[in-house]
């Protein structure tokens, strides 16, 4: 191992625990412990060199110092190598991402961008899905509408509507097949929580069928 992958060892743990990593004795291990029960948690295999001290000077024959013209600590020490992890460093952003100002792909609740639907929203305030369904809480028309699958163009229309027996009906009810604001929503693909905004004080849960 090279002059610079103690350094870059070193300096790792001294940023990341804030301690300085020095073999003397209790204060060493505990470090040491302390290291590879992280490393442990994140899964992968750590190997353990002792590193023997150096003369100050210049470094060996095919090492480098580290970036920035530092000088590796000369005292012996202990250094730990991570490696076999599935966990990657990103050294550049990933592509496929969004940029400032970018345009919607979709609208949903109109039939196009500034033009009104009869299932227009008001107030919708939350989504959650599955992965495969997408569910909508139309707050102040009193009614949670879902989707069987995520829509992925503005004219697909909700095949679901939970709180009302119509899609044109927006009263509030605190039956139990009425809503009164629903506000928050829960989905797992097998329960859907919906609680209600106020006036209500409910927590309702539907089950699939």
């Amino acid at each position: 191992m090279t002059n610079a992958e103690h350094w870059a060892i070193y300096s790792g743990l001294t940023k990341c625990f804030g301690v300085t990593v020095e073999d003397n004795g209790i204060g060493l291990v505990a470090v040491v412990v302390v290291v590879l029960v992280v490393l442990g948690a994140v899964g992968g295999i750590f190997v353990i060199t002792r590193r023997a001290a150096e003369q100050p000077g210049t470094p060996g024959e095919g090492e480098n110092l580290p970036p920035g013209g530092g000088q590796p600590p000369q005292s012996e020490g202990i250094s730990v190598v991570f490696t076999g992890s599935s966990y990657q460093s990103v050294t550049q952003k990933p592509t496929g991402w969004f940029t400032t100002g970018q345009d919607a792909d979709i609208v949903l609740g109109l039939t196009d961008f500034g033009k009104a639907d009869p299932t227009l929203f008001n107030h919708p305030v939350k989504v959650a899905t599955d992965g495969t369904k997408l569910v909508l809480a139309d707050t102040w028309n009193n009614r949670v509408l879902i989707w069987n699958s995520i829509p992925t163009t503005g004219t697909e229309q909700p095949n679901i509507v939970l709180g009302q027996q119509n899609f044109s009906d927006t009263c509030p009810r605190t039956t139990k097949s009425g809503l009164y604001m629903p506000r928050s929503l829960y989905f797992d693909g097998s329960l859907l929580w919906i609680g209600e905004f106020k006036f209500s004080n409910r927590v309702l849960r539907y089950s699939v069928h």
